[in-house]
């Protein structure tokens, strides 16, 4: 008997937790018991009142499910059975059902707001992933969907990251720019990527363009994981879409630049560019060091907060065709020519600083363009030319890298890339990294012109900074920490920046400083000496916006920001012997030289594309694209 009730008791349990209709139906069975005994009881205890059973029964379920009935009753047994009843009521018609209907609504609310929904939209961006920076991706993409003028009214962006939270979604919208939020939808659906419902559920086929951010740390097997994670999504989409005619433009990015090569192969060929931050970080800092001031101009190419940027575009649509683009550089008024990607047989690839050959119809030219007209400052700069970028001293003297990051192994490879410089840095970090310092070790044994020495010591005290002999080195790099938070990363990279700053001015001496940083919020704090600031999050996100519009638009930063080739310079004035005369002047000289000259650095002002009359000033820099 103990045995039969326990498995009545597992089957009741099995049904009420597999469905809110079962639980409706355990509550409709209890109403009608009662109805029905206290019908029969009433009947019985009270002959004649009643014309027959039903009717009894119909009497009591009334007084079950409404309790104005209970002062109609006369006699013992109807008031007694009635105020049964009516308490009944209580606890089963109205607790038990308000309850059920009330949990089944909450459940419903919530698996609504789960993202588990299924979206219906057309030539919208997915982004596949979740991390601190997705806010200036959701903006650079806008920004690039105007620009390109593929920008329609609530267009969609659809991300899909695994857990998810309703929460995220206010925040993320909190940090977003407010005219951001006015010109596009912004989707969040919950789901593992690797799952095919989960991609279907983003409708990842009929996306215009897909991002795949990476969640990986500075933890080399965690960067590893990240790396295959995304590989196997890109596998998953490829394979549910076998005979998909125009498949959306492909944009992934990878923590580790061997697997590069590995990742554009498993997507689909032709659609699928791998952006390696760890890369394009680490020639970033190499070229700061290089060109003191030419973070700024960074800064506004690589952020669309300035409206400059690189474009393609057709040279048919230019008028350029049969025209080498030496011929347009000072009269193209759409934005300044450095090259053209040719895709068509023959010369196919990618020719900057080309300017003599002729274009076909079909050639993608290389612009460099402003979203509007400017205001041309004639004072000394912006904000009364309070930066004055020095002079590049190359890399003479030692250079100082305090802090830790994944882009240091290709900053040094890139510090060394002229064989006839020797470069020494000296590497300060605050734990020991003995895994990090044999990969580094090894890297100069394999470089002739490499000199290393490691140093463990605190990197926000005095003391420690001041046992570092900082005039012995001409050059700092600042590196923002990967194993924290971005605001907390940032926090103690400024710290580091005031004492060094104080110190050097202790000493008096002079040292060209480029400090990384995450958040824009934090550049304010270094207004002090005006450092070369690299944004990392919002250079990373403007890149995956670009080249998620056309991936060949990562080869042309790719062959600007290495070392190398065509590169994006800055030089005096009056080494061109050009100072106080027209703009165009010096473009033309420029041309001469088989250089491109794009605009110029006056203070804190970076400006692309000026009017060809304007006169440069012995003060000014020459923003240039020249062979090394």
């Amino acid at each position: 008997m103990h045995r039969l009730a326990n498995r009545l008791y597992y089957l009741t349990e099995t049904l009420l937790t597999r469905s809110p209709i079962y639980q409706l139906m355990l509550v409709a069975g209890v109403i009608l018991l009662l109805s029905l005994g206290g019908g029969l009881f009433v009947h019985f205890t009270n002959p004649g009142a009643y014309a027959n059973t039903l009717e009894a029964i119909w009497w009591a379920f009334l007084r079950l499910t409404d309790p104005g009935y209970l002062g109609d009753d006369r006699g013992f047994f109807p008031r007694l059975i009635s105020t049964f009843l009516t308490l009944a009521g209580y606890v089963v018609f109205l607790g038990a059902l308000v309850a059920l209907m009330t949990n089944w609504l909450d459940r419903s609310l919530k698996f609504l707001a789960s993202g588990r929904s299924p979206i219906f939209e057309q030539g919208h961006v997915l982004i596949i992933g979740w991390n601190e920076r997705i806010h200036a991706l959701i903006e650079e993409v806008v920004h690039t969907n105007e620009r390109f003028k593929r920008h329609e009214k609530n267009s969609s962006i659809v991300i899909l990251c695994d857990p998810y939270q309703p929460e995220m979604h206010r925040e993320l919208m909190q940090k977003l720019d407010p005219s951001v939020r006015e010109k596009c939808q912004v989707l969040i659906r919950s789901g593992n990527p690797l799952e095919a419902e989960s991609l279907e559920r983003v409708d990842f086929a009929n996306a215009r363009a897909i991002i795949l951010i990476s969640t990986a740390s500075s933890v080399r097997s965690q960067r590893a994981l990240s790396d295959v994670t995304l590989a196997k999504v890109l596998m998953s989409m490829k394979a549910l879409t076998p005979d998909i005619e125009e498949p959306p433009n492909v944009v992934v990015e990878v923590a580790n630049s061997g697997n590069k090569l590995l990742l554009e192969s498993v997507g689909w060929r032709g659609r699928t560019e791998a952006v390696v931050a760890d890369d394009i970080m680490g020639r970033l800092f190499c070229q700061a060091i290089r060109f003191p001031g030419i973070s700024h101009v960074y800064h506004r190419l690589l952020t669309d907060t300035f409206g400059y940027t690189i474009v393609l575009q057709r040279a048919g649509e230019l008028g350029l065709t049969g025209k080498p683009l030496v011929e347009c550089v000072t009269t193209l008024r759409s934005g300044t020519p450095v090259g053209y990607l040719r895709e068509s047989e023959g010369q196919k690839g990618l020719h900057l600083l080309h300017l003599h050959e002729t274009l076909n119809e079909e050639d993608l030219v290389v612009l460099v363009v402003s979203s509007e007209a400017r205001e041309i400052s004639e004072a000394n700069g912006s904000e009364g030319g309070r930066y004055m970028p020095r002079e590049s001293r190359g890399l003479e003297g030692r250079i100082l890298v305090i802090g830790w990051s994944t882009d240091l192994f290709t900053f040094l490879t890139e510090l060394c890339a002229n064989e006839k410089v020797e470069c020494r840095a000296t590497l300060v970090w605050e734990t020991d990294r003995p895994t990090e310092r044999s990969r580094l070790e090894e890297l100069e044994q394999n470089t002739p012109n490499l000199k290393l020495e490691f140093h463990q010591s605190s990197l926000i005290d005095r003391n420690a900074l001041e046992r570092m002999q900082l005039e012995n080195y001409s050059k700092v790099l600042l590196l923002a920490d990967q194993n924290q938070e971005p605001l907390v990363a940032d926090a103690e990279n400024v710290l580091r920046y005031v004492l060094l700053q104080r110190l050097l001015e202790e000493k008096k001496h002079q040292a060209d400083i480029v400090v990384e940083l995450n958040d824009e919020d934090n550049r304010p704090l270094l207004a002090g000496g005006r450092p070369d600031v690299l944004m990392t999050g919002e250079i990373l996100s403007h890149l995956l916006a670009q080249v998620s519009t056309h991936r060949s638009l990562m080869w042309i930063y790719e062959e600007l920001f290495t070392k190398g080739g065509a590169e994006l310079r800055l030089r005096k004035p009056e080494s061109l012997d050009k100072t106080g005369i027209p703009f165009r002047v010096c473009q033309q000289t420029l041309l001469e030289e088989n250089a491109v000259a794009l605009g110029y650095c006056r203070g804190d002002e970076v400006v692309f594309n000026p009017p060809s009359d304007l006169k440069l000033r012995p003060d000014d820099r020459v923003i240039l694209v020249e062979m090394e």
